[in-house]
């Protein structure tokens, strides 16, 4: 599990990094979830078509 202090307005690089190796996407796909380019469905399929379990 990860935390982020209440008072952080921005997460680090390194705490994006290892924040998308919990959920098992890239960085860069992680990026896109958090600005909302990328849909539950979108996850959903990544997941799917990486054979990850969820």
């Amino acid at each position: 599990m990860t935390w982020v202090s209440h008072g952080t307005k921005e997460i680090s690089d390194k705490l994006m990094s290892i924040m998308a190796k919990q959920l098992k996407i890239e960085k860069s796909e992680f990026e896109d979830l958090v600005d909302c380019g990328i849909s539950e469905q979108d996850l959903i399929n990544i997941y799917l078509d990486r054979g990850i379990q969820f």
